[in-house]
């Protein structure tokens, strides 16, 4: 019975002992609020850069139209609208009838005018014998001399219509200045030509040129040789730095907008006439940053939560910059603290926090 009674006492006891500690937690959950599950990170000190955005479109730095250069009727067209070029590769055919015949009269009259130099040159051989001789008058000799030299000329002459001629045969072939790619097509078989006629648009995807338009409200904030970052909308991650070549006022704008000209190399499978994301790098200087999850309103302002002996301390702060997820803090923190991370927003001012082990992405 006396052990019986002994273990009553001590249930009674520790049932005491346990509400105490219960009401013990109850009144410190009352004086601060219930706990905020939150985690920690510390401020960064690095380079901020100050950045101006814009979508532009790629263009083909050397995309001249391949014009007809002699009259005729398209025979055949070898190309379509789309398709890769190598240098010196055939577009089209014209007919080159007629000019077969010009060059075939142009060498005929180049045999002719050949012929008569020959003559002409023995004739003024003789003649200077019978000069020296003075069987004939320097007037004689004069005029078979002048004769001498209206040949060489209608030789001269008939070269260069020979040359001609073999130009026009060899313009009714019209090929591809360099490799490149045909934008465009202007012409069929059957068609009739005249020379400056547009027959093709090619480009080249060696080198191309960036457009990025901006408004005038930045136009004191870029400058040429800055550092521009670019990128494909339709190739995520992966970006090419660069910098501005050319500034130049966009046409017909009326509001004094411009365009900041890139010019570079193909980094890869640009093609001309794709959106490009640019990012113009306008100046940089150190600062400190936070997450931005961090930054966030209350009525006394913008602030960020210090964590101090497991409450969160409340600190208006003014932000400056806000890039790849930081945001640059100009003034309120010190930048030893621990500040809150996730859960930030739940925060208030002297609230009490449970800290848990930060994810590795939210690292500094």
């Amino acid at each position: 019975m006396r052990k019986g009674w002994l273990w009553v006492v001590m249930v009674a006891l520790l049932a005491s002992g346990c509400g105490k500690d219960k009401q013990a937690d109850k009144a410190t959950e009352k004086a601060l609020g219930p706990s905020v599950v939150i985690t920690v990170t510390q401020p960064l000190r690095q380079t901020v850069q100050a950045l101006e955005k814009s979508v532009g479109s790629v263009e083909s730095l050397a995309a001249p139209t391949i014009a007809a250069e002699v009259a005729g009727q398209v025979r055949e067209v070898k190309v379509d609208a789309g398709q890769s070029v190598t240098a010196g590769q055939l577009l089209a055919v014209l007919d080159a009838a007629v000019y077969s015949q010009a060059r075939v009269q142009a060498q005929a009259e180049v045999l002719r005018a050949q012929a008569a130099l020959d003559a002409q040159q023995k004739q003024s051989e003789r003649n200077r014998d019978l000069f020296k001789q003075k069987f004939i008058s320097q007037a004689a000799l004069d005029q078979s001399e002048t004769q001498l030299v209206a040949a060489r000329a209608q030789l001269d002459s008939a070269n260069a219509a020979l040359a001609r001629a073999v130009r026009d045969v060899n313009e009714t072939r019209v090929s591809a200045p360099f490799d490149g790619q045909v934008e465009q097509r202007y012409v069929s078989a059957g068609d009739y030509v005249t020379p400056g006629k547009p027959m093709f648009q090619l480009s080249t995807q060696g080198k191309l040129r960036v457009h990025l338009p901006f408004p005038e409200t930045v136009a004191d904030r870029i400058r040429i040789g800055q550092t521009v970052h670019l990128s494909l909308p339709s190739v995520p991650g992966v970006t090419t730095d660069s910098s501005i070549s050319e500034i130049r006022p966009m046409i017909g704008s009326a509001n004094r907008a411009f365009e900041a000209i890139v010019a570079l190399p193909n980094p890869g499978n640009w093609k001309p006439g794709a959106s490009v994301t640019g990012v113009v790098v306008t100046g940089s200087h150190p600062g400190l940053t936070v997450p931005s999850l961090s930054v966030v309103m209350r009525p006394a302002g913008t602030v960020v939560y210090s964590i101090e002996n497991g409450k969160a301390v409340q600190k208006v702060v003014t932000v400056g910059l806000t890039q790849d997820g930081r945001s640059e803090i100009l003034s309120g923190l010190q930048g030893n603290e621990r500040i809150a991370l996730d859960g930030a927003g739940f925060l208030s001012n002297g609230a009490a926090v449970s800290v848990k082990q930060p994810d590795a992405a939210n690292q500094p």
